[in-house]
């Protein structure tokens, strides 16, 4: 939606008018920034969490996250389409084949396959040596 033209400098802007932080320059929001309550962002980011929790680690690169959310973007934009589709609403079928067509790339890089992560038990004692939990030696007498 475009700015309005007889808008004054500081007045409030309408809802889905894009914020300028000077004249001609738009300011960037983040997704931080925006409602978390709408069903998108619920959706978004219920298959982000889902997206790591299969990728078997906490440990992802900055690349990784970001292939995560773009593929959760193009997925909750997919899943509008097809409920539209099925409601009977027009849907631009090129659109639709160019997120279809978009996600499986990004889903071929991130894997296909869930990742196994490493559930090897730590040794008991290693772990309370390490944390400075070590009992006084009381000379072996119980």
């Amino acid at each position: 939606m475009p700015p309005r033209k007889n808008a004054k400098p500081g007045a409030k802007r309408r809802f889905g008018e894009p914020q300028f932080a000077r004249e001609g320059k738009l300011k960037l929001v983040r997704r931080q920034d925006l409602d978390q309550r709408t069903l998108a962002a619920k959706m978004f980011d219920a298959q982000v969490a889902q997206i790591k929790a299969d990728l078997g680690t906490t440990d992802l690169s900055a690349i990784e996250c970001q292939l995560i959310e773009n593929f959760a973007g193009i997925s909750v934009m997919i899943n509008d389409m097809t409920v539209q589709l099925l409601l009977g609403k027009p849907v631009d079928p090129f659109a639709f084949c160019q997120l279809s067509s978009t996600s499986v790339r990004v889903a071929s890089r991130l894997g296909l396959h869930r990742r196994s992560r490493d559930v090897t038990p730590v040794d008991p004692l290693a772990y309370a040596r390490s944390r400075g939990d070590e009992r006084p030696d009381d000379g072996g007498e119980r």
